[in-house]
């Protein structure tokens, strides 16, 4: 009774979520479509060298660390979010300086002074996620996906106009900076406006340690997620130039573009769902079972279908500059298949141990940091390749999550044959329809080519996973028609 009861709320939410990440979508491909062809690799490397630096410290003011810690903290109380805002305001004021102090030595590793005036504009961008992630905590916490898919829609369209804009009149790097510290201006400013509400600044020493004693794992959790996403960055900012950084960072956006924001349309709903079932086990367990064959039932065949895809579109759509990219793109989207273990990694940290993620994820980070180095010395494409590494910790987190439920630690296997095996049939297809037009030289039938491998993949796939397992597709038909209710809630 008390799974469909939160059950309820989740579906309610995940209606609101689901708009909240199908619209970004949407208006990125299409934002991206004229930006990449009003810009240059080179705008992209400049701001992405600025934007792995400011991600670090977006660390302990975003979703995670200090927010997290107020999803799963029993404390709702005024005090609770007003020693909160205390701390996240002062974190983003330090780093916002630590920052600003440091810029001349990241010109000189990067040798492009430009990352100096980027970074003291672009980094303003910290203070105001520090506030707004205490709203968004608030929401997440009462499942009022509504109001965060509001500030979603927002922040997804206006800045992006804004940045095609500045683009067009030809402010180059400079439209990406603007974009970026919007996008935050107008979701602080949309989740103030239909909240009514900003939390009393308080201080109490023992709250504060309070909700740190939770969030510290989180934080070091993600410093060591930062390492694996965002230092291969700045290792190529030394070793290779501008413009290739360019193509890696526009190939990593187009690649986490869609599998990133379909995972993310669940991912917010995860955490507060499962820490609601704590001390119910059987039912945290029925949960995340379905939670995981979910991801599997939708991350195959984007990944797989994506890669295959990647390298022919990329050029065709973006214009040929971006030619290199599409094999980024194509490795990036495989690489994301981590997101597999997503389901694990929330429910490791629902179950208040997310010191276990931490220490999986020290070792893939170290893992990560010595292969990025290695492998800059044979060359940039085997550099890329290196993201696939993050695959081999899949294992891992499934061990730890089995552990935890006190279930077999085989049971990924009969959630994940199903999916796999429809992906794989699909991507055969595919590749011969490819194959068909590996020579062809006129622009029309390429893209007619990528057209129908576009169609007749997903029919492909639910069709073969008809075939094979009849009991997801229906399981799958029902919830969504459930979540498909009018949007009154």
């Amino acid at each position: 009774m008390l799974q469909e009861n939160i059950k309820a709320k989740a579906l309610s939410a995940f209606k609101w979520s689901f708009l909240s990440r199908i619209i970004p979508i949407l208006s990125s491909l299409v934002s991206q479509l004229f930006l990449a062809r009003l810009l240059n690799p080179s705008d992209y490397g400049i701001v992405g060298i600025s934007t792995s630096v400011i991600a670090l410290t977006l660390v302990f003011q975003g979703g995670k660390g200090i927010g997290q810690a107020l999803v799963q903290h029993k404390d709702e109380s005024e005090a609770t979010y007003g020693n909160a805002l205390v701390l996240n305001l002062g974190l983003g004021l330090f780093l916002y300086i630590l920052l600003i102090l440091a810029s001349p030595l990241l010109a000189i590793y990067t040798k492009d002074n430009r990352v100096i005036s980027v970074i003291m504009v672009q980094g303003i961008s910290i203070l105001f996620a520090s506030v707004s992630s205490i709203y968004q905590s608030k929401l997440q916490r009462s499942f009022d996906f509504k109001k965060i898919t509001g500030a979603t829609l927002f922040q997804s369209t206006i800045p992006l106009c804004i940045g095609v804009a500045l683009a067009y009149f030809n402010f180059k790097y400079w439209s990406l900076v603007i974009m970026s510290l919007s996008t935050e201006m107008i979701t602080l400013t949309f989740l103030f406006i239909v909240l009514k509400w900003f939390p009393k600044i308080q201080y109490s020493k023992n709250k504060i340690l309070e909700l740190f004693k939770y969030s510290k794992w989180i934080m070091m959790d993600e410093v060591i997620s930062w390492i694996i996403s965002n230092v291969d960055n700045l290792i190529l900012a030394h070793y290779f130039t501008i413009s290739q950084i360019g193509l890696y960072v526009f190939g990593k956006r187009i690649g986490s573009l869609i599998l990133g924001n379909v995972v993310s349309m669940i991912s917010p709903l995860m955490f507060p769902y499962l820490c609601k079932l704590n001390g119910n086990d059987n039912e945290q367990k029925n949960a995340f079972l379905s939670i995981s064959k979910i991801f599997a039932v939708i991350i195959f065949p984007i990944a797989f279908g994506v890669a295959l895809i990647a390298p022919k579109i990329i050029p065709l759509v973006f214009s040929s500059k971006w030619k290199e990219s599409g094999i980024i793109v194509s490795i990036i989207v495989l690489a994301e298949m981590t997101y597999l273990i997503l389901p694990n990694i929330q429910l490791i940290s629902a179950k208040g141990r997310p010191d276990i993620n931490t220490k999986i994820n020290i070792t893939n980070g170290i893992i990560f940091f010595i292969g990025y180095l290695c492998a800059i010395k044979l060359g940039f494409l085997f550099f890329v390749y290196t993201k696939l590494i993050g695959l081999l910790f899949i294992p891992v987190f499934i061990y730890y999550a089995s552990k935890l439920l006190k279930i077999s630690k085989f049971y990924f296997i009969p959630l994940l044959k199903s999916p796999f095996i429809a992906s794989v049939g699909m991507a055969l297809v595919s590749i011969i329809i490819l194959f068909a037009f590996r020579n062809c030289q006129n622009k029309f039938i390429n893209f007619a080519s990528v057209g129908i491998v576009i169609i007749s993949a997903p029919i492909i796939y639910i069709s073969t996973l008809w075939l094979i397992d009849k009991s997801i597709i229906k399981s799958i038909s029902l919830l969504v028609i459930k979540t498909l209710k009018p949007i009154n809630s």
